[in-house]
């Protein structure tokens, strides 16, 4: 089907229906980012995309569940979009150093609320990663301490 598709006898735009399926020939190509396709047709960029995309959504999810000020401080310290991106350099481990001043600043919090916070939102985190990691889920993450 592909290879008369490539010679001109087919369009992707065209009707195209099996006994099981019907759409456009372009649905019926199997996506390379999908599970099933050979390993040897998946370039190891295309597996990296993937993995950083799940990453990132699963990174976001986390976030969704913090509110208020927690979620805003998180997304701070490790520079996720909107909010700017506050720390003092890296520790050891490549971990963002927050800077608390900063934050507090821009939310209008004192230092030491902006690193409890900070804090006590971590532990949140680290809490709904060890739920998903009892349901199966393996979310390949770690958050500071």
């Amino acid at each position: 089907m592909v290879r008369l598709a490539l010679e001109g006898t087919e369009s992707l735009d065209a009707p195209y229906s099996t006994r099981r399926e019907s759409g456009s020939l372009a649905e019926s190509v199997v996506d390379p980012n999908s599970c099933g396709v050979p390993d040897d047709l998946v370039e190891p960029s295309d597996m990296a995309r993937q993995e950083l995309e799940r990453k990132c959504a699963l990174a976001h999810a986390l976030l969704e569940t913090l509110h208020g000020n927690a979620e805003r401080i998180v997304r701070m310290v490790y520079g996720f979009d909107p909010e700017p991106h506050l720390f003092n350099g890296y520790d050891a481990d490549g971990l963002p150093i927050p800077d608390h001043s900063a934050i507090a600043e821009a939310l209008g919090v004192t230092v030491a609320t902006s690193r409890q916070t900070l804090k006590r939102a971590l532990d949140r985190l680290r809490v709904a990663v060890q739920e998903l990691v009892l349901e199966g889920a393996e979310p390949d993450m770690e958050l500071a301490a």
